[in-house]
């Protein structure tokens, strides 16, 4: 409990506040595609399965899609919300977000993200 101007206020945690964000951060609003695939690829040490665990839910959450071991996949920006969660729990250091213009093979992939052949670019 906080007091401001003689008002008295609930006030979040730290865990608090990361959790709000945790959950903030699987709402995603997506866009028309703009041709680019977004990859997320991680290492995290071994022992800290609960992050690992929070970030694939993230993901997944999120629409992406796990592409192989430790990547995955959505033709969609992850929301700002998520990549704020990752910085504030310090899972980004063991984060990389790439944006590729192209995934060879990828009729597969369109299929599971309702791409329609008209959004492919040349």
């Amino acid at each position: 409990m906080i007091s401001k101007s003689g008002k008295k206020f609930l006030a979040l945690t730290n865990k608090g506040e990361l959790k709000k964000l945790f959950i903030k951060a699987k709402i995603s609003k997506f866009v028309e595609w703009d041709g680019k695939w977004r990859m997320i690829i991680f290492d995290i040490p071994e022992g800290t399965n609960k992050k690992r665990d929070q970030l694939r839910w993230l993901l997944k959450q999120n629409g992406y899609i796990k592409l192989q071991a430790s990547v995955y996949i959505n033709p969609y920006p992850i929301n700002r919300d998520a990549i704020d969660y990752l910085q504030q729990t310090g899972l980004m250091a063991y984060v990389r977000i790439v944006r590729a213009d192209e995934v060879d093979n990828d009729t597969d992939l369109r299929k599971k993200f309702n791409l329609s052949k008209i959004n492919k670019l040349h």
